[in-house]
């Protein structure tokens, strides 16, 4: 899970009031933090990632991407620049570069953006999910009305995006 720039810091402990470590989830939960000068580089998330699955039972073929705001930059980022890597990417509230849809077709994809948020423009969403379906993808898209920047904690709440996120597989 890629926080937001709220979240920036020197105190890991932080993270753990994050929604994703308060469900109870079938899988190994991981936050790292970002600097409060740094943002997310897809090497350093990449880096982390070998680091986990190389030291705990990680099952490669399922390595999921979580990102709210800043986290979903990172999100869309990282993936782009390792797409064997993940099983699926969950942006939250981030955009991403367009001319990387090619790059992220093949993932499964199930982006989150609130309609009214002022912090992130809903477009960039719409505009990288555009791409990507142009590109061949099939990405989900899930747009909340009467929803700002401020919806990580509710979209992490729906049971249908972890059954959803749970049954993507990697391809060999």
């Amino acid at each position: 899970f890629l926080h937001g720039s709220g979240d920036r810091g020197n105190d890991v402990a932080h993270l753990q009031d994050l929604k994703p470590f308060q469900l109870k989830l079938p899988a190994i939960v991981a936050a790292p933090q970002c600097l409060p000068s740094c943002s997310w580089e897809p090497e350093a998330v990449a880096r982390f990632i070998e680091y986990l699955a190389s030291r705990y039972r990680v099952d490669r073929d399922r390595i999921y991407l979580v990102g709210y705001s800043m986290g979903g930059y990172g999100t869309w980022r990282t993936a782009a620049a390792y797409p064997e890597v993940f099983a699926a990417i969950v942006p939250i509230c981030g955009g991403g570069e367009p001319e990387n849809a090619s790059k992220l077709a093949g993932i499964p994809v199930w982006a989150f953006h609130g309609v009214e948020d002022k912090v992130v423009p809903v477009a960039q969403t719409e505009r990288m999910v555009g791409a990507l379906r142009s590109a061949g993808g099939q990405p989900l898209l899930t747009i909340l009305p009467h929803a700002g920047h401020g919806i990580c904690d509710d979209v992490c709440d729906r049971a249908d995006l972890w059954k959803w996120l749970f049954e993507q597989h990697r391809s060999r």
